[in-house]
């Protein structure tokens, strides 16, 4: 009887501590970067409720990532065997792919934790889940917190954690947070359609669209204008004859060269056929109306919505440019999606694998950083592998970028960048505007910059996006090409987008649109006129076309071929140089068009014909040309004193300097984090060795910092030997420069090492507000309400159960009980203090961080924490 209870007992506490809580006691392996940024800013509201139900994800790493590198780069070098040769995505799917029996033993593990296992494969690289918000906070260690009143609103408060047996087939896990969003980019100008006809018979205005546009010269402009104005000379926009004017494609029209294979266009909103089929009729092109291939992504359709617009104008301006191309179009439902549906759009087209071009006109606003570089990062890798070329908008916000509110993407009113265009196998699209001329060729154009037109109903009609990513680091080709930022920058190249000067015919459906400024010319179909980077990038993407089929073959990234083409000379390669305007937008200021490369245009707009003759006949691509798409903080060191070896990115924390004509300075990082699927090292110290035989001077050093809108001010502080010395530069949005007076001197053979400390941006009444969290941080615990997940209160309830088991039982049996209490003591705090920086959940309390040895003293506001290592990533890091 006795030794029936005994085993009850152990039965009882066998059943409590769950093979999850056995797990907790291993190593964990925490997902860095999975924090968005915008919970940082917004108002929260306690924690998600724990009966709640959420989707998520969960992507796996690629296999074989050095071969799938050393792929990436022979794909590209003229030289290679491998050059060109691109897998399908089955090849992809073996050779990289997670396979059927690590799939099916993490969805075993989701299983075994309570979750519903809903869907995804091998092939598609992620498994898709359902569960409780208490068993994600319980399997993750993280809390969920809530940033609107109802709930629909919420993120992750630190990054999950999972046992290192499955953590490490595991690169990023999303639904965690819904924190972004994305905003098409289609732009209408403020004016009815027929001031695009405006000197044309309207008895019968279709007709007269089949003739050329002729742009008239106006006389000299008012003072406020920064280029003159353009009027036309009879209709005022522009129509696909006019484009292949304007940009030179006749030639190879007349050649037979309009396009092949296939063009994916990436979307949110269903369409109706009637407006493409107007289009198609009116401007004589093949109709492809009936024939547009539409994949749902996410198993349903979402209907059609104010989207509608930007599906209309990418097909068909596609078509337009590459009118020989098929058009099949990826649909993603943002209703059933995790990532969003543009992001799952852009993974289908990829999973897909027909179209050797993807066109995507959409930004991305929110967001975490491991978002951005992991979870997209791989899809746009794979359709490297697989020879996709992507083209994306660069924004229609100028230098100030889209932001996330807390609802939808607003213009920013900092210097900001689309995020999704940053990926450096990414093509990134800019705009332009045409300047005033008599045309029956190209004219000259400036920089897409509608905000400061005088003529009210043109006002506020948007500029080009263009600028310096915060999450990606500089790829080799543009090393020497583009600003000495360490950032990955753009846009690439650009097309005509003002929707004013001169816009482009769109016809549309007049039960989204209205007929209000919508000229109608068919049942179901009316005329508007648009612009937009949206419609840079769906032209663009019909050049794509144009240049596979000229190659006979996909022709994946074409960065680092236009980048060296265009480096030793734009003319030569097509090219038309933009030298006029800027993307100065929403009081932010942005960039100026200058010659060569230029953060407003790229490297400009083309001449077609020239441009896809020179890139077919002379592949300029190296096998170090294109670097990986990596996060900023893969480091990387160049030297500014008397020799400037050129920056080399590394997935490593620890970067040495290319050897120069003299070897100059090792970069080494210290701190946790290094290996990280980002490639990214916490805050803390790093040290520069003197590697040559003289002295060096260091006169400054820049820090590329990860999340800079969490600190007001940075320290850095580098000592020699026994010397130290301060410099505390104010914190900008990206690079923080600190330069030393006196310069440092650094011996030869000795080493500095230099300490980093910030003050957080946040004020005592913020961090004293419940709910409040800032990323790269852990929670410590408090009074609050919260679930604590390092399982101690498991621990205690589970003593008590034991101690019940006691009562009654002889002094032997006691003993050994006792024993195994003691063992179970050792297993349940194991299980409390693995996991690193993360302590678990709370619902209120104050943070710190514990990513590294290194201690630095951060100030809140006016109150002290100290702190186990400053919470902010390093970037790459210039001496």
């Amino acid at each position: 009887m006795k030794l029936a209870r005994i085993l009850a007992c152990f039965a009882t506490i066998a059943l409590y501590l769950s093979p999850a809580e056995l797990a907790r006691a291993q190593s964990t392996v925490k997902l860095s970067g999975t924090v968005p940024f915008e919970s940082l800013r917004l108002p929260t509201y306690g924690d998600l409720e724990a009966t709640q139900n959420l989707a998520l994800q969960i992507w796996f790493k690629p296999r074989n990532q050095g071969e799938l590198n050393t792929l990436a780069a022979a794909q590209q070098n003229p030289g290679s065997p491998q050059y060109h040769k691109w897998l399908t995505p089955q090849e992809y799917t073996v050779r990289f792919g997670v396979t059927q029996e690590e799939f099916d033993k993490v969805s075993h593990w989701l299983t075994s934790e309570g979750f519903q296992v809903t869907g995804g494969s091998p092939a598609q690289g992620f498994v898709k889940f359902n569960g409780s918000v208490a068993s994600i906070s319980h399997t993750f260690n993280t809390a969920i917190s809530k940033f609107s009143a109802d709930g629909t609103k919420f993120a992750n408060a630190t990054d999950p954690q999972l046992p290192a047996e499955y953590g490490g087939l595991v690169s990023s896990i999303t639904g965690l947070s819904n924190l972004f969003a994305s905003k098409a980019l289609s732009a209408n100008p403020a004016r009815p359609a027929e001031e695009g006809l405006a000197a044309r018979s309207m008895s019968n205005p279709a007709a007269s669209l089949k003739e050329p546009l002729m742009l008239a010269s106006l006389p000299a402009a008012s003072p406020a204008v920064e280029s003159p104005d353009v009027t036309m000379g009879g209709q005022t926009s522009l129509t696909p004859n006019d484009f292949y004017t304007f940009y030179d494609e006749g030639p190879l029209k007349t050649a037979g060269v309009t396009g092949t294979g296939c063009i994916a266009i990436v979307g949110d909103s269903d369409f109706n056929t009637a407006p493409i089929a107007a289009f198609n009729n009116q401007f004589g092109l093949p109709d492809n109306s009936a024939n547009i291939t539409k994949i749902l992504v996410d198993g349903t359709s979402p209907g059609i919505n104010s989207d509608e617009v930007e599906t209309l104008v990418d097909l068909e301006w596609s078509h337009s440019v590459a009118p020989g191309a098929a058009i099949k179009y990826f649909l993603g439902n943002g209703s059933s999606s995790t990532n969003g549906p543009i992001v799952d759009a852009i993974q289908g087209a990829v999973t897909n694998g027909a179209c050797g071009v993807i066109s995507v006109s959409f930004s991305l606003c929110g967001g975490s950083s491991s978002f951005y570089t992991t979870t997209i990062g791989n899809i746009i890798t794979q359709a490297q592998i697989q020879g996709q070329t992507i083209l994306v908008s660069a924004g229609d916000d100028g230098a100030a970028g889209a932001v996330f509110n807390g609802a939808s993407c607003v213009t920013g009113t900092t210097k900001n960048v689309n995020e999704l265009a940053s990926n450096p196998f990414i093509t990134s699209v800019g705009g332009t505007a045409f300047n005033a001329g008599s045309l029956t060729s190209h004219t000259t154009e400036r920089a897409w910059n509608d905000s400061d037109d005088p003529i009210g109903s043109f006002a506020g009609g948007g500029a080009t996006g263009g600028g310096a990513s915060i999450y990606f680091s500089k790829p080799t080709y543009q090393n020497g090409l583009t600003p000495n930022d360490n950032a990955r920058d753009q846009p690439d190249v650009a097309f005509v987008a003002s929707p004013n000067y001169p816009g482009a015919f769109v016809y549309q459906d007049p039960t989204t649109v209205g007929t209000n400024n919508c000229l109608q010319t068919s049942a179901g179909a009316c005329l508007q006129v648009y612009g937009g980077t949206s419609l840079a990038a769906a032209a663009w993407a019909g050049v794509a076309d144009l240049l596979v089929q000229k190659s006979g073959a996909n022709v994946g990234s074409i960065n680092s071929q236009v980048y060296q083409s265009a480096g030793a000379g734009q003319s030569a390669a097509g090219f038309y140089d933009i030298t006029a305007g800027d993307n100065n937008f929403n009081g932010v200021a942005g960039f100026t068009a200058q010659a060569g490369y230029d953060q407003v245009t790229g490297w400009g707009t083309i001449d077609i014909n020239n441009f896809v003759t020179a890139f077919v006949e002379t592949p300029t691509g190296s096998s170090s040309a294109m670097a990986a798409a990596t996060a900023v903080p893969a480091a990387t060191a160049t030297a500014t004193n008397t020799a400037t070896p050129t920056p080399t990115p590394t997935p490593t924390p620890t970067a040495t300097a290319t050897p120069g004509p003299q070897a100059v300075v090792t970069v080494t990082k210290s701190g946790t984090g290094g290996g990280s699927p980002t490639n990214t090292v916490a805050g803390g110290t790093f040290t520069i060795a003197n590697k040559t035989k003289s002295t060096q001077t260091i006169n400054s050093v820049t820090i590329n910092v990860s999340d800079p809108f969490v600190f007001s001010s940075f320290t850095l502080t580098a000592t020699i030997g026994t010397t130290s010395s301060t410099s505390s530069p104010p914190a900008t949005l990206k690079n923080t420069v600190f330069t030393f007076s006196p310069a440092l001197s650094l011996p030869a053979g000795q080493t500095a090492t230099f300490a980093l400390s910030t003050v957080i941006a946040l004020t005592p009444g913020m961090i004293d507000r419940p709910g409040v969290r800032f990323a790269y941080a852990s929670i410590i615990p408090s009074a609050g309400n919260g679930t604590n997940g390092n399982g101690l209160g498991h621990l205690l309830l589970g003593l008590g159960l034991l101690g019940m088991c006691l009562a009654g039982t002889s002094e032997r049996r006691r003993l050994k009980i006792a024993i195994f209490a003691a063992m179970l003591t050792v297993v349940a705090i194991g299980a409390a203090g693995c996991g690193g920086s993360s302590s678990g959940p709370s619902g209120n309390g104050l943070f710190s961080s514990t990513q590294t040895v290194e201690s630095a003293s951060v100030t809140v506001g006016a109150v002290p924490q100290t702190v186990g290592g400053v919470p902010v990533k390093l970037g790459t890091i210039t001496v």
